[in-house]
């Protein structure tokens, strides 16, 4: 699924940032938005799905942790690119902000060749971790 955002974002950004640089028609910014705008929901939705997934006794705990983040990292975001866009003007911010999208995806690659081992190396923990609050319950 991260192979279509690793595509995807970098692209719909770009024709956003780029294309509004260069007033282009808004048919073409809002393909780039709805671009941008249907990859959020992917590259949000499938953290989520991968945690409830390896980790169900925690599940709860895990997606308050995933969205915490996510949200965190949306207002930081949010907060940070206006006075980017001022600074260094839509192409370049746009732009910038593809190629660090293409880098923070890729960082799946990882978890699809270490992500099994990982949960297994901390299984042992996870269990111990879910029967303390069983019982605390």
């Amino acid at each position: 699924m991260f192979l279509g955002n690793l595509i995807i974002t970098p692209c719909g950004l770009i024709l956003w940032g780029v294309g509004a640089s260069r007033s282009i028609s808004w048919g073409g910014l809002v393909v780039g938005m709805a671009m941008v705008g249907f990859t959020i929901t992917i590259g949000g939705g499938i953290p989520i799905n991968y945690t409830v997934d390896s980790y169900k006794d925690l599940s709860g705990e895990a997606m308050i942790t995933v969205i915490v983040i996510r949200n965190t990292l949306s207002f930081g975001f949010n907060y940070g690119i206006t006075p980017w866009i001022t600074a260094s003007g839509l192409q370049n911010t746009f732009v910038a902000v593809a190629m660090i999208s293409i880098g923070v995806t890729l960082t799946f690659l990882p978890m699809v060749k270490f992500g099994k081992a990982l949960r297994r190396r901390s299984a042992k923990k996870y269990w111990r971790y879910v029967e303390s609050g069983v019982a605390a319950h």
